[in-house]
């Protein structure tokens, strides 16, 4: 029996007792019980795979971030190499290296170099945007101000530990 069967068979056995103005028979006190130990052990053991996953995921974090360290060092490496021989071809006069498997030219490109301290403003674009400030909505409605498009949830948070 999984987790949503038994929260659909408790829910029909709530509306049950309430269609009987909350008498509960014994038969339905015994199907409480079961219920209830039924959802215990399916909580326990669904508990245990929260655990699990949430300690994959922690073990892949380390992993990923292992990872992305790993390329950037190799990023740097292949940018320096490259520099360094861009360089050594610039300075020996060299525009091109051939071999059956590789070919290394230089390629004419134009870049614009701003300075954005003295640039003239009608060069500019404006770029204004705006995020809501919780902060201060959470205290408006709190002190009794309406805010449209806003309102403040109650939630119940699982705590596995």
């Amino acid at each position: 029996m999984n987790l949503h069967k038994i929260e659909s068979d408790y829910i029909a056995l709530g509306n049950a007792i309430i269609d009987q103005d909350g008498e509960v028979t014994e038969d339905q006190e015994l199907a409480l019980q079961i219920t209830n130990e039924a959802l215990q052990t399916k909580g326990i053991a669904y508990s245990y795979m929260i655990k699990s996953l949430e300690y994959d995921n922690d073990t892949l974090d380390a992993e990923i971030k292992r990872l992305q360290t790993l390329k950037k060092s190799r990023c740097i490496l292949a940018d320096r190499l490259k520099s360094n021989l861009k360089d050594a071809m610039i300075l020996f006069d060299i525009s091109e290296l051939k071999t059956a498997t590789i070919k290394v030219t230089f390629r004419k490109s134009e870049s614009v170099e701003v300075n954005e301290e003295i640039i003239d403003k009608k060069y500019c674009r404006e770029k204004i945007t705006y995020t809501p400030d919780k902060k201060a909505i959470k205290e408006a409605i709190e002190q009794g101000v309406e805010v449209v498009g806003a309102s403040i949830s109650y939630n119940q948070n699982l705590t596995i530990k």
